[in-house]
């Protein structure tokens, strides 16, 4: 029901094997002028209506950092960025303030099992408990295999959906320095590396 009566683009900004920090991170990680660009660049075209994180058991592998343990302060801060970027990039009156922007948050899914997943699938749910217009989807009930099986994507795409709706519904209060900005087209980002 999203798309019956708005038209709306999805981008995809997407690369395997990554971790936020070394790939993703604003002003550090390799693709995140790629990122960047890819919202700036839509400028004047719509609105930015949300931003979905796919991304995790990488950071589980780094045998010379543990990059579970940064992993919420990373996550935070690329949310932070990327709403600044689509805020900006939206048009006027779209959004009273950056927070508005919905975010969802795909948790890493059943495999891998132990300490530094567990870590990194805690500050997945702690970032989207902080924050009123994230959800986060849990895909641990899924393929119990390193990637997804279709069912999997199906039913995981149908959970994204709903949390989209579930974070778009929800309200935040914006700080008293947000300028005003919005419009009639639509577009989604979605971020995934797995």
């Amino acid at each position: 029901q999203m798309g019956q009566q708005n038209s709306f683009e999805t981008v995809k900004n997407a690369h395997g094997g990554t971790e936020i920090h070394k790939h993703w991170y604003p002003g550090y990680g390799s693709y995140w002028d790629q990122l960047r660009e890819s919202i700036v660049s839509k400028k004047g075209l719509g609105n930015w209506k949300g931003f979905i994180w796919h991304q995790g058991t990488q950071e589980v592998w780094n045998e010379y950092e543990d990059t579970s343990l940064t992993y919420l302060g990373n996550l935070t801060g690329l949310i932070r960025e990327v709403r600044v970027a689509m805020f900006a990039a939206s048009l006027p009156g779209t959004w009273q303030c950056k927070e508005q922007i919905p975010v969802v948050v795909v948790q890493i899914g059943y495999w891998p099992q132990g300490g530094r997943w567990q870590r990194v699938r805690e500050a997945q749910a702690d970032y989207t408990a902080s924050d009123p217009k994230a959800e986060l989807v849990k895909t641990d009930d899924l393929s119990r295999f390193y990637h997804f099986d279709a069912p999997s994507f199906l039913i995981g795409g149908n959970r994204i959906a709903r949390a989209y709706q579930a974070a778009m519904q929800a309200s935040v209060s914006c700080p008293q320095t947000s300028a005003l900005i919005s419009s009639p087209k639509n577009s989604l980002i979605n971020t995934e590396s797995m």
